[in-house]
């Protein structure tokens, strides 16, 4: 971030802030003659904070979008200018719904030069998006299979998702899924339990079923493709 005297110095009508993730002190938001806007990956006030486009994911929201925002002192709490919804579909991942809200950004922030603020909403929901972290990357095999089929697409590609797999000699070996089918499938086996030689694995309530997998070090492969060269037997638990 540069010094406020740097940013004084170039006399600006407003400043563009996007993906910054630090809350900005309100001597340097107030330098620009019109503010500091951010584009703001949420329809104000739904998904506040560092990761928006991934809580909506997780959440199994129907559709998100973006704020056009003058930023305060807050942690995106400041009058809103313009925003616009998408729907988010069964086959998004944060990386697609990124591309997507990406170019609609862009084409608000124009628009919303020429608008006056308005506060955001004091009723409807307010949530809290925290920032990820790698340790956010394990699966917890005792949730639900659509939850975990939702943090699959929400953290793709960063942080990911990823299980240990206990091998017979006694190592245990990082597995990624890079994405996964949602199988309705009562079982009163274990969570993190295969089930069959599809590598159905066994959740809270219902299956996943992994179609993307990758080791360490390798490549991502298609599920038959993995294990063909790296089979994991039906009643492994996975970790």
């Amino acid at each position: 971030m540069p010094a406020p005297q740097t940013l004084a110095s170039l006399d600006l009508d407003a400043a563009i802030i996007v993906a910054y993730g630090l809350i900005l002190p309100a001597d340097f938001l107030a330098i620009p003659r019109r503010g500091c806007l951010n584009i703001h990956a949420s329809l104000l006030p739904r998904w506040r904070g560092a990761a928006p486009i991934h809580a909506a994911l997780l959440a199994g929201d129907a559709q998100t979008g973006i704020t056009i925002m003058q930023m305060d002192a807050g942690l995106d709490t400041g009058p809103m200018l313009l925003d616009a919804a998408i729907p988010i579909t069964e086959a998004d991942t944060a990386a697609t719904l990124h591309d997507r809200l990406a170019p609609l950004g862009a084409g608000l922030l124009l628009r919303a030069l020429t608008e006056n603020p308005t506060p955001q909403p004091q009723t409807g929901p307010s949530t809290y998006a925290p920032k990820l972290t790698r340790a956010d990357a394990a699966i917890d095999w005792s949730a639900p299979a659509a939850t975990i089929e939702r943090r699959i697409r929400a953290f793709a590609p960063w942080p990911g998702t990823e299980f240990a797999l206990h091998t017979a000699t006694g190592k245990t070996e990082i597995i990624k899924i890079h994405a996964a089918h949602l199988i309705h499938h009562p079982t009163q086996s274990p969570p993190g339990t295969v089930l069959d030689d599809r590598l159905t694995i066994a959740c809270g309530t219902d299956a996943i079923r992994p179609t993307l997998l990758q080791r360490p070090g390798r490549t991502p492969l298609e599920a038959a493709d993995f294990l063909r060269g790296y089979p994991i037997p039906v009643g492994t638990i996975l970790a």
